[in-house]
């Protein structure tokens, strides 16, 4: 029992590691889960079993980020501009850019109060 709690954590925990590269760690984690479980379902000889636990799993990782997203949207924790993982740009590049991101989202807050005024 207790192995098999540290082989679920191990997987999940590559899946978070893999899902910071993609900027989708919940996400990810929970796929990579689903497909260790639809395996070892497999294992038993019930394909349709596994098919669906893959999917469950990997929906409900991808619906708890879609939550968590738009929670964060709600009350005003916009997260940064994503950026595929591939590129990697210089740390004085990604300072402006970063710089830009928070004036345009400081002038969306404050343009509500413009009009209002």
């Amino acid at each position: 029992m207790i192995l098999a709690f540290v082989v679920f954590g191990a997987v999940f925990l590559a899946g978070l590691g893999l899902g910071t590269l993609i900027r989708k760690p919940l996400a990810t984690a929970f796929v990579v889960v689903a497909a260790f479980v639809g395996l070892l379902v497999s294992q038993a000889g019930n394909g349709f079993a596994a098919f669906a636990a893959f999917g469950l799993i990997a929906l409900t990782g991808v619906l708890l980020d879609s939550v968590r997203d738009t929670v964060g949207i709600l009350l005003g924790r916009a997260s940064e501009p994503r950026r595929p993982a591939t590129s990697r740009a210089g740390t004085a590049q990604r300072r402006q850019e970063l710089a830009a991101h928070r004036r345009e989202l400081a002038e969306r807050r404050a343009e509500p109060t413009r009009r209002a005024a």
